[in-house]
């Protein structure tokens, strides 16, 4: 089945394998959205350097993808083991996919936390500029606010006192409401080298 885009006759598209390099040219876009995609790659880091590459100086890369940090998605993990959106087990999806003949391209095989992915896009010579949702959602799991509160100020205070890492900038993002009740984490980042 070919998947075909409502703009395809408007819009030019250039289907490429996402673990070589990008077919363009160094600084050729001023934009690049990589919407629901970077939970999907094998390479992720090889990905977003390559989207550096191609990317104009101060350009902006626009990325989403499930915001497994929300409060339902925690619920989750808390009684299954997994996050929403990672239920299946990576290795038997994809090979159930493969032996029915199924694409096993929109297999979840990374979940980000804002952690990782703000590390990534760092390392990758990116700033996140803003931080954004798609829905929000799970209002009724707030009675956990002040738990995770408590957890954050307790390992604030341990790390402190250790003399390792202030948790006070990513403690300040982990309990916006975008990574508290947001469905999708969704990043503004800009190029910066």
């Amino acid at each position: 089945m070919t998947n075909r885009f409502l703009y395809s006759d408007k819009i030019k598209f250039v289907q490429f394998d996402s673990n070589k390099p990008l077919p363009f040219e160094n600084e050729s876009f001023d934009y690049v959205l990589l919407a629901e995609v970077i939970e999907h790659l094998k390479a992720p880091f090889a990905a977003i350097l390559e989207i550096n590459r191609i990317l104009k100086s101060r350009g902006k890369l626009f990325l989403s993808t499930p915001n497994i940090l929300n409060l339902e998605s925690r619920m989750r993990f808390l009684f299954e083991g997994t996050y929403e959106y990672f239920r299946e087990p990576p290795l038997d999806h994809v090979t159930h996919c493969r032996e029915t003949g199924i694409d096993d391209s929109q297999v979840h095989i990374v979940p980000y936390r804002y952690h990782e992915l703000e590390f990534l896009l760092k390392d990758c010579g990116f700033d996140i500029s803003k931080i954004s949702t798609s829905t929000l959602e799970g209002r009724n799991l707030s009675f956990l606010i002040p738990i995770i509160k408590l957890q954050m100020s307790s390992k604030k205070r341990r790390s402190i006192k250790k003399g390792g890492i202030d948790y006070r900038r990513i403690n300040q993002i982990l309990l916006s409401k975008e990574l508290l009740f947001g469905r999708h984490l969704i990043v503004k980042a800009e190029k910066i080298f």
